[in-house]
């Protein structure tokens, strides 16, 4: 999980409203907010938060992953985020190219940000992240690249 992500919109006032409505089901408030060029911070349950700010600038495309706790939240955060405005970039279900129970959906949001909720089960709990397949990959990267992982995973 991540500690925050932050970056800039072009309409802060449309996305902060299509955050916050589309992350509702996965329990994210706004949390603090500042003038738009500081921004709003949203939260959920957890220590990360998300963080946007209005910039003149064009953001590069971001993919931003969280977790959710059941598949019924990726349904829900699926829905909510189309009702918000989003655009549907892989309905929920099963992503058998990263895990046999790696359950994901995909949604663009006004940004050109992509979000992607995702709940990964074994039997009846949580598949560690040790094995999943995108902190894999990025602990492969940080080794090739000499990069120290901030914490341990697992």
């Amino acid at each position: 999980m991540f500690d925050h992500v932050k970056f800039g919109v072009s309409d802060y006032a449309a996305s902060k409203a299509f955050f916050l409505q589309a992350l509702a089901p996965l329990g994210v408030t706004l949390v603090g907010e500042g003038e738009p060029s500081y921004g709003a911070e949203l939260a959920g349950s957890g220590d990360a938060s998300l963080c946007l700010y209005q910039s003149a600038e064009k953001p590069a495309p971001l993919h931003i992953a969280f977790r959710a706790d059941s598949r019924e939240q990726v349904d829900a955060f699926w829905q909510a985020a189309l009702a918000a405005g989003g655009k549907d970039n892989g309905a929920p279900g099963l992503r058998l190219n990263y895990h046999a129970s790696y359950y994901a959906a995909f949604v663009i949001a006004q940004t050109g940000t992509i979000l992607k909720p995702c709940a990964i089960w074994r039997g009846n709990g949580r598949l560690p992240l040790r094995k999943n397949p995108h902190i894999l990959r990025r602990e492969r990267q940080m080794a090739v690249f000499g990069i120290a992982q901030r914490r341990s995973v697992g």
